[in-house]
Formats: structure tokens, sequence, C-alpha cells
């Protein structure tokens, strides 16, 4: 369960941020999380409440944006991006294999709102 150390480090740095521009409570954080990233949303879900318990961001709400495996083509620069992650990877411009993965391992926290 890496995602806790994650959480709790982004929501750290968020604290720490939010603070420094004089917001007093912390009202919504959005993370992006790729499909790909090995981060399992239910458990970032359910953390979130306990690491922000007693913080500025008690009581905030948590946004998590799904982001799809996206590739990007060598051979032809086509960029594009998948539902799944099991199948092997085909450019569907020229049908070139070789790829490189361009989103959908990120976890990122996105924006954070507050007063």
């Amino acid at each position: 369960m890496h995602e806790i150390g994650m959480l709790q480090d982004a929501v750290d740095l968020a604290i720490e941020q939010a603070s420094a521009h004089g917001m007093r409570r912390i009202e919504q954080m959005t993370f992006r999380i790729g499909v790909d990233s090995g981060v399992v949303p239910d458990v970032i879900e359910f953390a979130f409440d306990v690491i922000t318990k007693e913080t500025i961001a008690a009581g905030a709400r948590l946004v998590i944006e799904p982001v799809p495996l996206g590739y990007t083509c060598r051979r032809c620069n086509c960029e594009y991006t998948v539902d799944c992650t099991t199948t092997a990877p085909i450019c569907p411009q020229c049908d070139g294999r070789d790829l490189v993965v361009s989103q959908g391992r990120e976890f990122v926290l996105h924006s954070v709102q507050g007063a």
C-alpha cells in the first residue's frame, strides 16, 4: 500500500503550500491518477479522511481524475490513448510497435482549492 505514503507526502505538500499562500482551510484537492500507475483510487479515497484529519485539509473534498494510458509512436509521432492496459499496443496510424508511454502512469496532486 505505497499509496498511503504517496498520499501523505502530497497532502503535506498541499498543506505547506496552502499555508505559505495564506490559506486557512483547504476545501478541495484534485489528484490525477493514471490507470497504469499502480495506485488504487479506492485506497486513496479510504485514507484521505484519516490523513487530513486535524489539519487545515480536514473535511476537504477529494476529486480523483483518472488518466487513460497514452502512447506516442516513435515511428510516426502519433499520440493516442487506449482503454485497456492488458493488450499489446499497436499504433493506430502506422501499425508500428515502437511506442513510448506518454501518460497513464502518474499520481499527481493537480490542484488545491481553499480559503
